[in-house]
């Protein structure tokens, strides 16, 4: 019968499989350096992913300290892939743990990424029609007049949608007016609504640069959104759309820095992946966003799928 490895064996296992977990606290602890080269930041994208890792090495060690011959080596690991376990779990929590309080719903708020033009417009109006204002990214102009007809209601509207990817569109059920427009990469727009009492929000529709073609314009993009949005960081501001970024990425780590709320961390919502919808392979990805500043709290938000769109569409109530 085979004796079971020393100690140094159940470590030596468990150290491989815990290096992905440890490039992932490296990117989630340090997320500046995801700017460095493109492999991290396409490698960042799956941050949270590295608890896998960590709970595997550690079932590895705990099976080790009940066959290993020597088991102080596996003790002391076990207790540091524990507490890296710990701290890559802490950024997850408080999208099991809601902090918004209670209040009445102020506005209904939507956002999609329509895939170029195309998602099915049906599925999309049966998507976006509860939300008051709707950010559309990758919109077409056939698309949008498809979409109008559908949603009659929402009557007010910032862009018109263009050929290919680049189209971004906000509608809205009440009076909207324009406040600024850039075109980056993509197009983004911010607008105020007026609501039927007469209070005002700003409202940001976003599509910012994905790393999968360069860094540099995945960081110029993301740079000049903050930049674009800075004039409204303190009023009543949400900010909606397709970011390209995932909650540990440095994109969405500066937008929080800058006093913007995570609106599934809020609302306690849970894991809520939108990236891919198409296809064999589940969502893995939060790529769509929605984000809220002072005054403002997502009480509830959801995605919602729509044929033929490769992000899910996301539902946020705010108040």
């Amino acid at each position: 019968m085979a004796r079971s490895p020393r100690g140094a064996g159940w470590v030596a296992a468990a150290t491989v499989i815990a290096l992905p977990g440890a490039l992932a606290l490296v990117l989630q602890l340090a997320p500046g350096l995801q700017q460095a080269a493109r492999p991290l930041a396409l490698v960042s994208a799956f941050v949270p992913y590295g608890v896998l890792a960590w709970a595997a090495a550690l079932l590895v060690l705990l099976i080790g300290l009940l066959r290993a011959r020597r088991r102080a080596p596996v003790a002391a690991m076990a207790a540091g892939v524990a507490a890296a376990l710990a701290l890559q779990l802490l950024p997850l929590a408080p999208a099991v743990l809601p902090t918004a309080e209670r209040r009445p719903v102020a506005l209904r708020a939507a956002t999609l990424n329509a895939t170029r033009g195309w998602a099915d417009p049906a599925g999309a109006a049966r998507a976006l029609g509860e939300a008051d204002v709707a950010v559309i990214t990758e919109a077409t102009p056939e698309f949008v007049g498809a979409l109008g007809e559908l949603l009659p209601e929402h009557r007010y509207r910032l862009g018109e949608g263009a050929e290919g990817a680049t189209g971004t569109v906000i509608i809205s059920r009440w009076p909207l007016r324009e406040l600024a427009a850039e075109r980056l990469t993509f197009e983004q727009r911010v607008g105020e609504i007026t609501l039927p009492g007469g209070d005002k929000i700003i409202v940001a529709g976003i599509h910012s640069a994905n790393p999968m073609g360069t860094v540099d314009a995945w960081t110029s993009d993301a740079a000049a959104v903050r930049a674009m949005v800075r004039p409204w960081l303190g009023a009543r501001l949400i900010m909606l759309g397709d970011f390209n970024a995932t909650p540990s990425q440095y994109p969405m780590q500066r937008l929080y820095s800058d006093g913007l709320t995570d609106g599934v961390a809020d609302a306690g919502a849970g894991w809520l992946a939108t990236f891919p919808a198409m296809g064999p392979v589940p969502p893995l990805l939060r790529l769509d966003h929605v984000l809220t500043g002072p005054g403002l709290r997502t009480l509830r938000v959801e995605t919602r799928q729509v044929t033929d769109a490769d992000h899910l569409a996301v539902y946020a109530e705010i108040g």
